[in-house]
């Protein structure tokens, strides 16, 4: 982003930036694509697809909610990130589905991004669905002696803007209980200012996914995303994401794992039934390529199914 601020905390934001991709590119997104290696797209099953795939929501049969705390870079040395998202996705008779996110990242209270997302999809014939989503995201900074006089604060220490994003999504059945999945995304089409004091827009980006479902108990996936920032060389515009799911008795225990440019992710989910509810808890643990000095970000979720 072009206003680098000069705290301590933002030397922090900037490896974010710069090596893990944040800035609004769901730094906390649920612990199971997290544990994927963010290979979901064409996965998008669930109320965390609001930061993937908003057509996946078309998918969703009963109501869903989603809680994640992510603790990024754990263990670096005068580092204290820490990330939340939250969704609620509902179904609608015959009308698709709409989901409710929220995802926070902030830094040692000194430096937020805030992101609320209201996302819709629907199926548009047995095979394909489309979606959307309307986001008011944007940033926030604390300010201090240091900072209080600034001119880049001239105006506020805060921005918010709204972006849209858009989705489609692809079933199609090849054998009994096998399914291939084909999926695009764009986000960030109008590429929001967030600049404080100068231009600073969130970039757009576009990516395109493919998943293979063998009886909904092994999926292996694929991802490829662009994003048009300013900043890094065509490595760092340009991701290739792959990750695999695999469920074992009837569906009670998950293991995953996954690799991208930037870290390789193992993660595990308990898909206990109790009561009326399918609870789902989730686990991921993601360790960085390009940072050193770190025991990793660690990723914990609860999901919660109404069964009737």
């Amino acid at each position: 982003m072009k206003n680098k601020i000069l705290f301590s905390l933002l030397c922090c934001s900037l490896l974010s930036v710069n090596a893990a991709h944040a800035a609004f590119t769901a730094t906390c997104q649920g612990s199971r694509p997290a544990a994927m290696g963010s290979a979901f797209t064409a996965v998008a099953d669930g109320a965390d697809t609001v930061l993937y795939n908003p057509a996946g929501l078309a998918s969703l049969s009963k109501p869903e909610a989603i809680f994640t705390y992510a603790k990024p870079y754990s263990g670096l040395e005068g580092v204290n990130l820490g990330s939340h998202f939250t969704a609620f996705a509902v179904p609608l008779k015959n009308n698709g589905a709409v989901a409710l996110g929220w995802v926070n990242f902030s830094s040692q209270d000194q430096y937020q991004e805030d992101m609320l997302c209201l996302s819709y999809g629907r199926n548009m014939d047995e095979r394909i669905s489309l979606g959307a989503a309307l986001k008011y995201l944007g940033h926030r900074y604390t300010l201090d002696e240091r900072t209080t006089g600034d001119s880049v604060f001239g105006g506020g220490n805060s921005k918010y803007a709204v972006a849209l994003d858009v989705g489609a999504l692809m079933k199609l059945p090849v054998s009994d209980g096998k399914t291939v999945s084909l999926a695009f995304s764009a986000k960030n089409l109008n590429q929001p200012d967030i600049g404080l004091k100068t231009e600073d827009k969130v970039p757009f980006e576009m990516g395109i996914g493919a998943a293979y479902s063998f009886n909904e108990t092994i999926v292996p996936s694929l991802d490829i995303t662009y994003r048009a920032q300013e900043w890094g060389s065509a490595s760092d515009k340009i991701r290739i994401r792959l990750g695999a799911e695999t469920w074992l008795h009837k569906r009670l225990i998950a293991l995953r794992g996954g690799v991208n440019s930037s870290e390789i992710t193992l993660g595990f989910g308990l898909n206990p039934r109790l009561w009326n509810w399918d609870i789902e808890f989730d686990y991921a643990f993601l360790y960085p390529l390009l940072i050193k000095e770190t025991t990793g970000t660690h990723h914990l979720s609860i999901s919660l199914k109404f069964l009737k």
